[in-house]
Parts: structure tokens; C-alpha cells; sequence
């Protein structure tokens, strides 16, 4: 079952994996109570919980699991590591950036003296650490994600689906700042590498959607605007009212 809710959350079905994860906190509750395991089980919720814009649920969810996993399995673990980075992310989400900086910061640490500097996990935490520069309109960010593109780019095809996560923040970062040329063709990196890992009615795929047709809207496109608009009402059937990327949209739209 944990596999098959991972697999479902990464491939963005997250209908499907929400209650799987559910049923997995359940089952992991009555055969071993609190633990390790029951620890990773609230991080894997709280994730998705962030996606679906909870963050009361996500921040709870993301407490217990961190709490659990020191408690049972110590502080230099790679679970307390990655328990660190979802916080970060789940943060981040909700806009909490001062938090969010902080808990980021701890896991990339952490990631690097536990696995190394070159380690996936440790360039996936960097990653998100350019994610909250984005979010925060920082003059690093630029350089902080191209940083994280070249890093992955030597880790593939198994960071496919991360480095179009750094893909898609750098067309978002473009776009912002008036630089819609380069916004579409980063977001059509992301999409080759999306079209490749996930079905075509992904909201993951809506997402790149949305990044061109603000790109589009930009350069002055017939039909921008509409196709804004479909992407958005698209991704508004996964993502939670409230959450930072159809805000994103709404944005756009009205401008």
C-alpha cells in the first residue's frame, strides 16, 4: 500500500492516493502504535495535505510525523532529515518563508553530512530551498535554480521528475519578471520531462499549462487568456481554494 500511494502522489492522482494514505496511518496506528514507521506515514499525508492547500492539517500532520521519527529512530536519521524538508516545503506552501527557511536549512545539513554532498536527497533539498527564494522574490533565486538544474541535469533520468520541479520554478521566476520568452522556454523543459513521467491528465502537466499561457498572455497571444484560464479552472480541481499557484493565476488574470 505505501508504495502504491507513493507512486499515485508522485504521479500526481492525488484523488487515489489520499485515501491510501489515510487507510496506511490507520493500519500503522493499530499494529505498531507510535513509531518510526507511523512517523514517515504522517510526513507522506502532510505532503499531499499541502497540495490540497490544508495547512492546518499539513503543519499537524508534518509536527507528528517529525516528533515520531526523533523519538524513535534520533535525530541523525535520513527520515529526520526528509521529516525537516517536507516541514520546509509544507511551510513554504502556507507562506510561512522565515520558518520555512529554517527547516530547509536544518535538512539540507543534514542530508550532506548524513549522504553527501552529491547525493539526490541533498540536491533535492537544495532545491527547495531555490523553490522559497522564488516565493520570496529573492535576487538569488535565478542563480540559486539554474545551480540546481546544472546538479541534477548529471543525475538523470533518475531526477527526471525533481528537475522539472526546478524547471517549472525558473519559468514562474521569468514570467514575474517580465522575462516571458525565457518563461516559455523553461516551461517547455519542464513539460518534456513531465510528458515523459506522468499521464496526460496530470494536474503536474495542468501546471505547465498554466506557466505558457502566462508566458503567452506576456508576449501579447491570441488566446492567452483563455488558455490561462482552462489551465486554472484545471488545476482548481486538485489544488485546494487558496493555494499559492492559482492565487498565482488569479494574479495574472487580472493584471
Amino acid at each position: 500500500m505505501t508504495n502504491l500511494a507513493s507512486l499515485l502522489h508522485q504521479r500526481g492522482e492525488i484523488d487515489r492516493a489520499e485515501p491510501l494514505y489515510r487507510e496506511l496511518i490507520e493500519r500503522r496506528q493499530r499494529r505498531f502504535g507510535a513509531s518510526g514507521a507511523l512517523g514517515a506515514a504522517y510526513l507522506n499525508y502532510a505532503s499531499l495535505l499541502s497540495i490540497r492547500y490544508r495547512p492546518d492539517e499539513a503543519e499537524q500532520h508534518v509536527q507528528q510525523g517529525l516528533d515520531m521519527i526523533v523519538r524513535f529512530e534520533g535525530e541523525a536519521s535520513v527520515n529526520h532529515a526528509r521529516a525537516l524538508l517536507v516541514f520546509g516545503r509544507v511551510l513554504t506552501t502556507t507562506g510561512d518563508f522565515a520558518r520555512a527557511g529554517q527547516y530547509l536549512d536544518q535538512a539540507v545539513v543534514m542530508f550532506d553530512q548524513l549522504l553527501g554532498g552529491d547525493h539526490l536527497f541533498t540536491k533535492i533539498a537544495r532545491m527547495y530551498q531555490a523553490c522559497l527564494s522564488v516565493a520570496m522574490q529573492t535576487e538569488r533565486a535565478r542563480a540559486e535554480l539554474q545551480a540546481v538544474i546544472d546538479a541534477m541535469e548529471g543525475l538523470r533520468p533518475g531526477a527526471d521528475v525533481h528537475l522539472a520541479v526546478a524547471w517549472c520554478e525558473l519559468a514562474r521566476l521569468e514570467i514575474m519578471a517580465g522575462e516571458a520568452a525565457n518563461g516559455l522556454d523553461a516551461a517547455d523543459r519542464c513539460r518534456a520531462l513531465r510528458q515523459s513521467n506522468f499521464p496526460a491528465d496530470s494536474w503536474l502537466l495542468a501546471e505547465v499549462d498554466a506557466l505558457e499561457a502566462a508566458a503567452r498572455l506576456q508576449l501579447g497571444q491570441v488566446r492567452a487568456r483563455e488558455q490561462l484560464l482552462a489551465a486554472r479552472d484545471r488545476l482548481a480541481q486538485v489544488l485546494g481554494p487558496g493555494h499559492p499557484d492559482l492565487r498565482w493565476c488569479d494574479r495574472l488574470l487580472e493584471g
